[in-house]
Formats: C-alpha cells, structure tokens, sequence
C-alpha cells in the first residue's frame, strides 16, 4: 500500500481552505476597525480615569498633609508636582500608565486620540485644580471635545472622532 498518497491536504482541498479563511476574514475585519463611536468611548474612558487618577493622587496628597503650594511627592516611584493638593497637567500624564491610542499636545493637558480623523476634534482635556473666590480649592476638571461631548449626549455617530 502507497501510503504517500494519504499524507497531507490535495492541492483543491488547500485551495479551498485559504479561500474560506479569506471570506472569514473579510468578514471580521471591519467588525474590529475602531468606528468615530468606539474612538469616542475611548475618550470619555481616558475621561473617567484621568479623573480617577487625580483623586486618588489627592488623597495621597491629603494623607501625607501637603500644602497647596507646589510640592513634589514621589508616588510610585515617579515624582508628582501636586498644586492646590492635586497632580499638575505634567505629572497626571505621567501616573497613567496606558496611554495607547492617545498623544497629548503642547500644553501636555489634552489628550488627543490618534487614530481619529481628526484627532484635534477628538480630546479629553485635564485642567487642573484651581483656588475659588471663596478661597477653597476647586478640584480638577475634565473638558471634552465638542463631538465626544455631543456623541455621549445625542448617542450619535461623529464623524471627526
């Protein structure tokens, strides 16, 4: 008996294969890209932990009695300016740990999504703690872009995200 004949694929079956893996393929690819909503979710996540951060940096803060005045602390191994007892726009990016998908701009306080199509229309701005009328410290605020704004609002698809 030839048993060399019964090894392996025949060359249609193969064929075959890589057709249907193609088709599969095709498929599934689009179901993957990121759309304007997905990249727009992204923004308002980084939102959420931008805001996540700040806090716990300012219980840290708070905890180890720092004044309002610029202080350095060193916070996991990394040295944070905390201003009016939170982090400043510098040291916020720097206690993110994942900041994949997103570049910051000049200033260092907007984070812009980099696979949107228009990035500078698709952002998560920290703006950091400042001191009110009343003399009271007014935490950080968390600033979006017009279209990840009125995506989250309107439930919409925008194209510049």
């Amino acid at each position: 008996m030839d048993r060399s004949a019964e090894r392996g694929f025949k060359l249609t079956e193969l064929a075959a294969l890589i057709a249907a893996a193609a088709m599969l393929s095709a498929l599934a690819v689009p179901h993957f890209a990121p759309d304007a909503e997905d990249r727009a979710a992204a923004v308002e996540e980084l939102g959420g932990t931008l805001r996540a951060t700040a806090a716990m940096a300012h219980a840290i803060c708070v905890a180890r009695d720092c004044p309002r005045s610029a202080t350095t602390i060193p916070v996991a191994g990394r040295n944070v300016v905390f201003v009016n007892t939170y982090p400043d726009a510098p040291s916020i990016r720097l206690m993110m740990s994942d900041l994949d998908g997103f570049a910051t701009d000049a200033t260092g306080r907007r984070f812009m999504h980099t696979d949107a199509r228009v990035p500078q229309r698709c952002w998560v701005q920290y703006n950091e703690a400042s001191v009110g009328p009343d003399g009271e410290v007014v935490p950080p605020t968390i600033e979006y872009a017009p279209a990840v704004q009125s995506a989250a609002l309107e439930n919409t698809s925008h194209s510049d995200c």
